[in-house]
């Protein structure tokens, strides 16, 4: 079976005081809570263990670096290329910080929008041909062949231009396919690719439709780690 890996994906990260503005901000106290229980867990498994920080929000430098250097996590930043430098994103500083913490990176897109969309709970089949060209943030507009590799090769080279080399690309919504997973083969950028669909990483796991647990502020920290345990059991 070899060795199996738990990936948890979280997003924005918010002080105590904060409100929390959508179901997948957390904060510090129950990320750092979640994190270290599930350090644990997995080390019970002889599983192991990254955590992923979806979006690269401003928010998410200090606390990723804090991860590190105490607990050793191996720490992620999925990063949508088009917003580095705007307000409550990273900056080309940040990179650098986390780069010298020992933060990995991955592309996330470049402006994030939805490389397939779900009718009746499965995603449509992706049309060939389109323009090469950028498309919104979102679930707005079905993407056709074009429009997706735009998506892939355009982050990957603006990533490059601050210092970023990935080969690991993580799915916006989570979303993908098998004409998805086609092109993303055809194009060669990357070799892993990351879903939010539950489960865990093992030697047989599809390098393009690898699972990630997706947290949100909807169960308590004391759920999610029965839930990521109840997985690592099955899996063991």
């Amino acid at each position: 079976m070899g060795k199996l890996k738990l990936n948890i994906a979280l997003h924005k990260i918010v002080a105590e005081s904060e409100p929390l503005q959508s179901r997948y901000d957390v904060t510090e106290k129950f990320a750092f809570e979640l994190v270290k229980n599930l350090s644990v867990a997995t080390k019970n498994y002889s599983a192991d263990f990254e955590v992923f920080f979806d979006d690269g929000y401003w928010s998410q430098v200090n606390f990723a670096i804090h991860l590190k250097r105490k607990l050793g996590t191996v720490v992620s930043i999925a990063v949508i290329s088009e917003n580095i430098g705007k307000e409550g994103y990273l900056s080309c500083e940040d990179i650098t910080v986390l780069r010298g913490g020992g933060i990995k990176f991955c592309s996330h897109g470049a402006s994030h929008a939805a490389l397939g969309v779900y009718e009746n709970d499965i995603v449509l089949r992706t049309e060939k041909g389109g323009q090469y060209r950028n498309m919104p943030r979102g679930h707005a507009f079905v993407l056709k062949e074009e429009e997706i590799r735009y998506q892939l090769k355009e982050s990957k080279k603006q990533l490059a231009e601050t210092d970023i080399e990935t080969e690991r690309f993580v799915y916006p919504y989570g979303i993908y396919s098998s004409d998805i997973t086609r092109i993303l083969k055809e194009e060669g950028l990357y070799s892993k690719a990351y879903t939010c669909d539950e489960g865990l990483e093992g030697l047989k796991t599809p390098p393009l439709a690898i699972p990630r647990l997706l947290v949100d502020n909807t169960l308590s920290v004391s759920d999610w780690v029965r839930k990521a345990t109840s997985t690592l059991k099955q899996g063991s």
